[in-house]
């Protein structure tokens, strides 16, 4: 929990755990926290990422936690997953109908000790940034919006004097 506090008062630790034949979640907050009921095992998803599958997996993850409908986008919600949970779209995961990263700030880790090694380390101000937005590349789709964002980053850390970097 002090590791939470140093990402801010309302920052909230979110957990999957995933058994053989049973998959739960545990939520953390600096003064409380939640466990979500069992549910038979998910079927794991392949690559792709279905609705129905996003939806069931947001219903485990998310839902038990009334904690998280007081979440708003100056709040932090960090994530962990499983190992044998890659690449869930969290963003993506609706509660109450919306997504996730539509809510609060999301940051996605695997494992505590990563997130308790992060908490260890100094903050140091960053005087120049890479940003990679939406590279222009034959073999994949074009990412609309993307490279907008990526110019409104970079040029909000040129404004504010640091170097930014655009490819």
């Amino acid at each position: 929990r002090s590791h939470l506090a140093r990402i801010g008062p309302s920052a909230t630790w979110l957990t999957v755990v995933n058994l053989p034949g049973a998959v739960s979640s545990i939520a953390t907050w600096s003064d409380g926290s939640s466990v979500g009921r069992w549910y038979s095992a998910l079927p794991m998803a392949t690559g792709a990422w279905s609705t129905e599958w996003i939806e069931a997996f947001a219903e485990v993850l998310l839902a038990p936690h009334e904690r998280l409908r007081t979440l708003g986008p100056d709040d932090t919600l960090v994530v962990s997953l499983a190992d044998d949970l890659p690449g869930v779209p969290v963003g993506a995961l609706p509660l109450d109908g919306v997504p996730l990263c539509d809510r609060v700030a999301t940051v996605c880790v695997h494992g505590i000790g990563l997130f308790d090694a992060v908490g260890r380390i100094p903050a140091e101000p960053i005087e120049s940034v890479l940003v990679v937005g939406a590279p222009q590349r034959d073999d994949q789709i074009e990412l609309h919006g993307a490279r907008d964002e990526a110019l409104l980053v970079a040029d909000a850390f040129e404004r504010s004097g640091r170097q930014a970097t655009l490819l």
